[in-house]
């Protein structure tokens, strides 16, 4: 099953995507930055990736996500009625990241009205997309895959981290068989820290979008998109006096936060996964076919929507999943 914060599949779900990995260990020193001067345009090396900086926001772009050596260009304009920020757009147009990027955007946390949420969003059309976005002391990061017009816009307030749907006392069960659309996953799962020092930690937060198909066989795909935040945090005792920027962990920026040095990333990738599934009563348990994990839980079908509560076995991360068909 497939699993992560507001995002991981829970559920007649799967089993841990295959090929997403844990933050890695601390590596050498960070790519290039931007090539400074005119704010109008900053020259990435495409081998060695770089970094835009402009009026309260933060463009870092990894080793190889772009196809060639680029001149960066940001137009910054006022805000609009329907965002917070100013809006940002990136250029040349048509750009896109073989690698996802990964944007910041500062925003002063006092100005959001109350009961009202913010995200990352890009342009299209008419309407703001927001992206899975990350809050963290008053900046907005999230994962990019092109360039367009970005800024900050009011959406829902998520939900307490790490709370998702209770387990309901009587699980109904259903029909499985059928291809239901992925509407919304929740859970965190526990990754291998960083190799830096033994009270490094590391969360992961899987987001879907794509499909479950269940057959009458008794087997299950998953094909999706997935998206994996992780979230690292290092104890600054562990770094000898040095500071959270000599912390160099491939696609994830880190922040100082008092007595922790908090890193953040993002990356995407296909998953097509099958697994085998097992149905008694309102009970599922599925197996992984090429990793052999399992999942397990209960479930419950109402009309066109399948819900589902589960954990990987061997794990305390709960798994909530919720599905259209």
């Amino acid at each position: 099953m497939v699993r992560a914060a507001r995002v991981a599949l829970a559920a007649p779900v799967v089993g841990g995507a295959g090929g997403a990995g844990g933050a890695g260990g601390a590596g050498g020193a960070g790519g290039a930055g931007g090539a400074g001067g005119d704010p109008g345009g900053f020259a990435i090396d495409a081998a060695s990736g770089g970094t835009v900086e402009l009026d309260g926001a933060r463009l870092d772009i990894p080793p190889g996500a772009l196809a060639m050596d680029t001149t960066i260009t940001v137009t910054v304009a006022a805000p609009a009625d329907d965002t917070l920020s100013a809006l940002y757009d990136f250029g040349p147009d048509g750009t896109a990241f073989l690698i996802p990027a990964t944007l910041q955007i500062s925003f002063d946390p006092a100005a959001l009205p109350q009961d009202v949420g913010v995200a990352l969003a890009w342009r299209a059309g008419d309407a703001w997309q927001p992206l899975e976005t990350q809050i963290a002391d008053g900046v907005a990061t999230a994962a990019v895959e092109h360039f367009t017009e970005f800024a900050l816009v009011f959406v829902e307030p998520p939900p307490p981290a790490g709370v998702c749907p209770e387990e309901p006392a009587a699980p109904c069960g259903g029909d499985l068989v059928g291809v239901w659309q992925i509407s919304e996953t929740c859970g965190d799962i526990t990754l291998a820290p960083p190799d830096i020092c033994a009270d490094a930690t590391s969360r992961g937060h899987f987001d879907f979008v794509g499909s479950q198909t269940y057959e009458a066989d008794g087997t299950m795909r998953l094909d999706a998109m997935a998206t994996l935040t992780t979230t690292t945090v290092v104890p600054k005792a562990c770094l000898d006096g040095a500071g959270c920027e000599a912390i160099a962990i491939p696609g994830l920026v880190f922040e100082d936060q008092g007595d922790d040095c908090v890193g953040v990333g993002a990356v995407q990738f296909p998953v097509a996964n099958t697994y085998d599934y097992l149905v008694d009563g309102a009970s599922y348990r599925t197996v992984d076919q090429a990793q052999g994990t399992v999942t397990s839980g209960v479930f419950c079908v109402e009309g066109d929507v399948l819900r589902s509560w589960g954990s990987v076995e061997g794990t305390d991360d709960p798994l909530y999943t919720e599905l259209a068909r």
